[in-house]
């Protein structure tokens, strides 16, 4: 096509004046830029053999799960069980656990359940209990953090206790 479109454009010129000298520039042309586009043109170089091209792409795969698997988690799933027993990392932790605090803890939350259906409350029930002996028992994430904010330990607390005895209330 790349021929065919560079030989049109020099013949193009030709039917406006059709003299002998301006044909046999127009052929010299033509077979020059012919030479010239075969020269240039793509050529095919063998590539690497299949089974090579598959054990690097399967070794690179395993490579990066395995730093996938090892990786520390971005942002800490609090709901897990687990999660009170990590060593606290202050860029990691602190903003979400502050959330936690905040969300729990501040007074406008408080009533935020008061006609709430009983699996709301069911959850919020098994949060103090986890938060209140994570807390007593001096967990190594929540010692971590109240080393930094001491305040937030008994107002914590304070939410444990009041959600746990609202339910004992009720």
């Amino acid at each position: 096509m790349e021929e065919r479109r560079s030989v049109g454009k020099i013949l193009s010129h030709l039917r406006e004046s059709a003299e002998e000298s301006d044909l046999i520039e127009a052929d010299v042309l033509t077979k020059t830029l012919l030479v010239r586009s075969k020269r240039k043109a793509f050529k095919k170089m063998p590539d690497r053999p299949l089974g090579e091209v598959i054990k690097r792409k399967k070794a690179k795969r395993e490579e990066s799960q395995s730093r996938i698997k090892d990786a520390t988690p971005k942002y800490p799933n609090i709901y897990s069980a687990e999660i009170f027993d990590t060593p606290y990392i202050r860029a990691l932790h602190k903003r979400t656990i502050m959330f936690q605090l905040r969300y729990r803890a501040d007074a406008k939350g408080w009533k935020r359940y008061a006609k709430a259906s009983r699996l709301i409350r069911a959850h919020e029930l098994k949060e103090a209990a986890r938060w209140r002996e994570a807390i007593l028992r001096d967990a190594p994430l929540l010692r971590g953090f109240f080393a930094e904010e001491p305040q937030w330990r008994e107002r914590m607390l304070r939410w444990c206790e009041k959600t746990l005895s609202s339910a004992a209330n009720s």
